[in-house]
């Protein structure tokens, strides 16, 4: 069951087209870090076997795309053929005792009980139908593309051999003079069924790919066996388990990684002379130190070091580099960690999660740039929500430090199933709706592709209730763009009257299916209201204590924007606050130690509102007669709910039917 729940989840067509960016950039991140650090240490011996092992490209690639259709082709065949190269999360859950099983279930038919047999039968359909080559689209892609990145780091593994030899040998290091040792390196890398079986050459892999085992791995997938209910919420603990550790070795200083810290931070000298740890280092990263003369792990240790102190130089300039981008409001991390500020932000303007803003003026995606990306993004994170314009407050600390370091963190990995589990703890039905529809879709086929699908054919956000039949329509709203229905009432801006995250069908198309999607720049009056922490998020949502339908929210909002009433009220303000993009004199306000809130500077906030209201106001006056009455049904009809509850009635009386 649950390799068919794994092959829905990931059915989409962006799934191997993401694995393929992920294994790319980290292939391309494997000489630039090589490359910083040798040159931030003026090493031109280490910049040469660089050159040489990452320089091979046009070899290198013609090997991986044959290794790369040579697993996708036994993928195809039998998938348990490829095991031993497949990532753990992707392993097929297969019963061990099956055979056992069926032996049961026959000396139970000669009982004249077929219950068991019946149920033997519908595992092994179930099993069948988890290796057919269609369900498996995705798992299959991912192992394809692990292969591509697999042959790639052989071959450069297979250079760093040939050096190791021709140096000890006192040979010249050429490309000419090396080809015949690589290729006698590298062919000693597969076994008999031509799959990758050189422990070092899986390691790197296994780092790039997110795939290598671990204590916490180990722990997490013991952890899951024994307490079963857990299981789907940690779904993918080897993938987040590894995007921590790799975030941790692009940052700065990672506590929990001494070895790495001790590679990239001591210096070489004493750490060449520390054999004890240079045989460690290479042994854990699969490297036979056996036949090696010192020489050879001495070069080998410092081009690892090199590579260290690259990636933290690497992470390093990305934090540097936001605060400038952040400065002049060009870049976003994961939003608010107050639900209501953030939810205002996407549902009323373009506000994309981790996105640059070009040149013209549109968002880029840069969440394909894997660890990097997670280091920008918690370095927006924490200032977007400890740079506060309201009035500082202890209370707001925690809440505050708990979003930044899960965020920037968890949400792209396979822990963030673990937040929806502690909110439904907490009682949060909201979450227990979003959680049981997500998973329930999840149990039919192609659950990932049919959300692509909705992403394409459909534009724009939907107010949905807090309904889990909701939140499955919600998922699956492709057949509306299909057919040319709506079901779910569309989200437009309270301040322009346009769809909100509204682009025609190439753009939607672009979106869905490559690494970089591009969004519109929100409008300057978005913009300010973003830029002073205004929320609009609770507009329409009641009526005079009654619940607003979501299909009378969608046309307030649209009638709302259309007025343009509060559009002009949000101009006026920007033409009284002159800097309000700079917001320089409220700063200079703070820095000369008054206790400043941007709520009650200018009473910026307080005309905001009076504005919003008067814009309210007349978009209830312009609703047509029909959503008019049955507002005033549904007000009637909860009075007299109240009336009943105080009288202590069952019942409400004289409620029109």
């Amino acid at each position: 069951m649950w390799s068919n729940i794994y092959a829905s989840y990931l059915s989409a067509f962006k799934t191997p087209m993401q694995a393929v960016i992920g294994g790319m950039g980290g292939l391309i991140s494997k000489p630039t870090t090589h490359f910083l650090g040798a040159m931030m240490h003026g090493d031109f011996k280490s910049l040469q076997r660089g050159y040489l092992a990452y320089g091979a490209m046009n070899d290198s690639m013609r090997r991986a795309y044959n290794y790369m259709g040579q697993i996708y082709g036994k993928a195809s065949k039998n998938v348990d053929d490829i095991a031993p190269v497949t990532r753990r999360d992707l392993l097929l859950k297969q019963e061990n005792d099956m055979d056992l099983l069926r032996e049961v279930a026959k000396s139970r038919e000669a009982e004249g009980n077929w219950g068991l047999s019946y149920i033997v039968q519908q595992m092994e359909s179930q099993l069948a139908f988890s290796k057919d080559p269609v369900v498996r689209f995705g798992p299959n892609g991912l192992i394809t593309t692990d292969g591509f990145t697999g042959a790639m780091t052989a071959h450069s593994e297979a250079y760093f051999r040939a050096m190791e030899e021709a140096v000890d040998a006192g040979t010249p290091l050429t490309r000419k003079a090396l080809a015949p040792v690589v290729e006698k390196h590298y062919k000693k890398m597969f076994d008999k069924n031509g799959l990758i079986k050189d422990e070092a050459a899986r390691w790197t892999n296994n780092e790039l790919a997110l795939n290598l085992d671990s204590p916490l791995v180990k722990n997490i997938d013991e952890f899951a066996k024994h307490v079963s209910f857990m299981k789907p919420f940690l779904m993918f603990p080897t993938t987040g388990a590894n995007r921590i550790t790799m975030f941790g070795k692009y940052a700065p200083f990672a506590p929990f990684q001494k070895d790495y810290n001790e590679l990239a931070f001591t210096p070489l000298k004493q750490l060449l002379g520390n054999e004890e740890f240079i045989d460690h280092i290479l042994t854990t990263r699969g490297i036979d130190i056996e036949n090696m003369s010192a020489l050879a792990k001495a070069n080998r240790v410092t081009d690892l070091k090199y590579e260290a102190m690259g990636r933290k130089a690497l992470g390093t300039a990305a934090v540097a580099g936001v605060w400038s981008f952040f400065q002049d409001d060009r870049i976003t991390g994961d939003g608010h960690y107050d639900k209501e500020t953030q939810a205002s932000r996407v549902r009323n303007s373009n506000w994309k999660p981790r996105s640059i803003k070009g040149l013209d003026g549109k968002y880029y995606s840069y969440n394909f740039l894997g660890p990097i990306a997670d280091w920008m993004a918690a370095t927006v994170n924490v200032i977007d929500n400890f740079d506060t314009l309201g009035a500082p407050g202890l209370e707001d600390f925690g809440p505050k430090l708990g979003f930044v370091l899960s965020a920037s963190i968890t949400d792209n990995t396979g822990l963030s199933t673990v937040r929806p589990m502690l909110e439904m703890l907490s009682g949060n039905e909201g979450a227990i709706n979003r959680w049981s529809a997500g998973f329930i879709n999840g149990l039919g086929p192609l659950a990932g592709q049919r959300g692509e699908w909705s992403k394409v054919f459909t534009d724009g956000l939907r107010i949905v209730e807090n309904d889990m039949f909701a939140y499955m329509g919600n998922r699956n709203r492709f057949a509306e763009g299909i057919l040319g229905t709506t079901a779910a009432p569309v989200i437009y801006s309270p301040v322009s009257g346009k769809k909100a995250n509204s682009y025609g069908f190439m753009q939607r198309a672009w979106n869905a299916y490559t690494a970089i999607p591009i969004h519109d720049g929100q409008s300057p009056e978005e913009a300010f209201l973003h830029h002073i922490e205004y929320d609009v998020s609770t507009t329409f949502k009641t009526k005079d204590g009654v619940k607003v339908p979501p299909e009378i929210q969608s046309e307030l909002f649209r009638l709302m924007g259309e007025d343009g009433h509060f559009q002009r009220g949000i101009q006026q303000v920007m033409k009284s606050v002159k800097d309000w993009e700079s917001l320089e004199s409220f700063e200079k306000l703070r820095q000369s130690g008054n206790e400043a809130d941007i709520k009650k500077w200018h009473n910026i906030h307080g005309r905001l509102r009076m504005a919003q209201k008067f814009a309210e106001q007349e978009a209830y006056r312009r609703l047509n007669p029909e959503y008019q009455q049955r507002l005033l049904t549904s007000r009637y009809e909860q009075q007299e709910q109240d009336r009943a509850q105080t009288l202590g009635l069952e019942e409400p009386l004289n409620i029109r039917r």
